[in-house]
């Protein structure tokens, strides 16, 4: 029966409204997260109610062997409808929520909770979370979870990772040549730095932005949790844990300037490593439209922040960095830039507080960025106000100084030859290769073409 403060009407609308999910044979003590919230269950824990239809990422996270905290998160994403119940079973061999595959028991249970069986064991949905999730997910469509995810949503950080044979075989790679020796390696060593950095744990969010457990252990209702479900943040993001095994079945789209370089040479190929917008405007072909490039961004930054995906790190990483590389695009696609920056804003809100000083941002690889996009944005374009709102933002919450950088920007670019090296502010992999003399022929340019170039600068 619905709780005695609601009227059964209200009840029985707010079921056909909402979605829920049964998790039955949960153990007790462990972490069970949805969004951007989780909880320590107790032994009467059966599930969620409440659930406002949407994209959703459900996790849970048993302690470590030695019983402390910071084991692998397993999750998943689903796009929930409503009146929709899911009907999840824990199964103690694999340590994994499987669905019910008994279809007739399924229906049963999905039956009992719409008559209100398990209502006192279900926890509700924390509906004050509900319109920052929203914001962070609001362009991923079923479609998005389909294109990207493995079967069933699922981001497990137990899987192995593939090798470039057994992703070939499975499409994964057919659009691109894969990562040669060297780019494997600096990947390797980048996530040895990152491990090594970060072992400690990042923190997902600030406590304070946590409420009470959903099954409250204040009730005297001997139908709820036990007073172990105590309110607690996210466990520490466990970098050493999740890098030993990344790959996840992720199928993100493949971002790769080299690649997509190939066969391009001369003044386009040049142009190329300054302005990305020509490779932007050939993912927008490839994902079929604008809209679902933000929503693999929104899609990688949740896996990563909540999922503790590195795949879905890097893949953020990448398409920031394309995107705000993309001169030309920015000055002409107004409409999709102004929901970028919004789009930003929600997610430098969520990100560590120390994300500006640390290996975690790639070498402040967000900050090279965003000079790169606020130096793009013309003082009289429609994108200068939110740009300059989200300057002042970041300025702010990070205790960073970006006016300083937008001025050695400025100068870098009105500089020749050797000052071009300013545009990224610091070297690193992540700065497209800048045509100097010294580094062309690594390009792959012909030696007419070396020629040719070198005459025209009158070197």
């Amino acid at each position: 029966m619905a709780s005695s403060s609601w009227t059964q009407d209200l009840a029985n609308r707010a079921l056909e409204h909402t979605s829920s999910v049964l998790a039955l044979g949960v153990p007790a003590n462990m972490e069970l997260g949805i969004d951007l919230r989780s909880w320590t269950v107790g032994e009467l824990f059966k599930g969620l109610k409440l659930i406002p239809p949407g994209v959703h990422y459900v996790w849970y996270c048993l302690s470590n062997r030695h019983g402390g905290e910071g084991g692998l998160r397993t999750g998943f994403f689903v796009k929930l409808e409503a009146d929709q119940v899911m009907v999840l079973q824990w199964d103690a061999e694999s340590e994994t929520l499987v669905p019910e595959k008994d279809e007739e028991q399924a229906e049963r249970l999905r039956k009992g909770v719409r008559a209100f069986d398990f209502d006192k064991n279900l926890g509700p949905y924390p509906l004050d979370m509900y319109k920052q999730w929203q914001m962070m997910t609001n362009f991923i469509t079923a479609k998005t979870l389909k294109r990207v995810l493995p079967p069933g949503g699922t981001l497990n950080p137990n899987a192995q990772p593939l090798t470039e044979k057994e992703k070939q075989k499975l499409g994964i790679a057919v659009d691109g040549s894969g990562e040669g020796d060297d780019e494997e390696e600096a990947r390797q060593e980048e996530q040895r730095k990152f491990r090594e950095k970060f072992s400690a744990g990042i923190p997902l969010d600030n406590e304070d932005r946590y409420i009470h457990d959903p099954i409250s252990p204040s009730s005297t209702d001997a139908t709820t949790a036990s007073s172990s479900s105590t309110t607690k943040p996210p466990a520490s993001f466990n970098v050493a844990a999740a890098m030993d095994a990344q790959y996840s079945g992720l199928t993100y789209t493949l971002i790769d300037l080299k690649a997509f370089s190939k066969g391009v040479s001369g003044e386009a190929l040049t142009q190329l490593h300054f302005d990305q917008t020509a490779l932007v405007e050939a993912l927008f072909v490839k994902v079929k439209s604008k809209e679902e490039l933000l929503a693999e961004l929104q899609l990688a930054f949740v896996a990563f922040l909540v999922g503790e995906s590195f795949d879905s790190f890097e893949q953020w990483k990448k398409i920031i960095v394309t995107l705000c590389g993309s001169q030309t695009l920015i000055s002409r696609e107004t409409t999709f830039y102004s929901t970028f920056i919004d789009m930003l804003r929600v997610m430098v809100a969520e990100v560590p507080r120390d994300f500006f000083d640390n290996i975690l941002s790639g070498d402040n690889f967000l900050l090279k960025s965003l000079v790169e996009l606020f130096s793009s944005i013309s003082p009289t374009s429609a994108l200068s106000p939110i740009a300059k709102s989200l300057q002042k933002y970041i300025e702010k919450l990070f205790s960073v100084q970006i006016e300083p950088l937008l001025r050695r920007h400025e100068n870098a670019d009105g500089e020749a030859g050797e000052g071009d090296d300013m545009m990224y502010l610091d070297d690193d992999d992540d700065a497209p290769t800048i045509v100097i003399p010294d580094n062309l022929e690594e390009l792959g340019l012909t030696k007419e073409e070396l020629a040719a170039f070198l005459a025209s600068i009158g070197r």
